[in-house]
């Protein structure tokens, strides 16, 4: 598929570059576990990494350390797990709450068009990529600078807007459909619970 500028032109050919030429990625605050707990504010773990990541539904651990905003994510911002069995998986926030990263999580900023980029990261290039870094140890372990030195094809800041609208609308229409199969699940439950008694 091929888009169009506004004038019904082709797009600049893209250009190849390495991820971090055009995004900053972020690692996590080193939490002191001896200062978690039930309030404070929220810390997303390697363990919280989701596809979609609903922080008004967190149910995770909660510090009373506060640090730098730089940690922050918030909607629309999208994070990477970088150690542990769950490495590389990405997920997206969601909503309009906000939490802290830990240590092992990352998240992604650019000048350029984020949710563009978050769908270049679920590419399976990417993915596969990720895959063969880690070396035969214990625990898989990714870096931040090893996530940067992807090297791939990027359009420029136009296209690239019009690429993330379009994938974008597909991730809603998912979202719509997650959530109908949701209410349907818990229907057939309170029936389940209510015809065998």
């Amino acid at each position: 598929m091929k888009f169009k500028d506004k004038d019904g032109n082709d797009f600049p050919k893209w250009k190849e570059k390495k991820l971090k030429e055009v995004m900053q990625i972020q690692g996590g605050f080193a939490f002191k576990s001896s200062l978690f707990d039930q309030n404070g504010i929220k810390v997303l773990r390697i363990g919280d990494v989701e596809p979609r990541i609903r922080l008004s539904d967190f149910s995770g651990i909660h510090s009373q350390e506060k640090p730098d905003k730089k940690y922050i994510v918030k909607k629309n911002d999208f994070v990477i797990a970088l150690s542990g069995a769950t490495f590389g998986k990405v997920g997206k926030i969601l909503d309009d709450n906000i939490a802290y990263i830990n240590q092992r999580v990352a998240k992604f900023e650019t000048d350029q068009f984020l949710d563009f980029f978050y769908q270049l990261i679920l590419t399976d290039n990417f993915k596969n990529y990720i895959i063969s870094i880690p070396t035969a140890s214990a625990q898989p372990n990714i870096s931040n600078n090893d996530i940067g030195n992807y090297k791939t094809l990027i359009p420029n800041i136009e296209e690239q807007k019009k690429i993330a609208q379009f994938l974008s609308s597909t991730d809603f229409k998912i979202d719509i459909e997650n959530q109908i199969l949701k209410k349907m699940e818990l229907q057939k439950k309170y029936l389940l619970a209510n015809l065998f008694i």
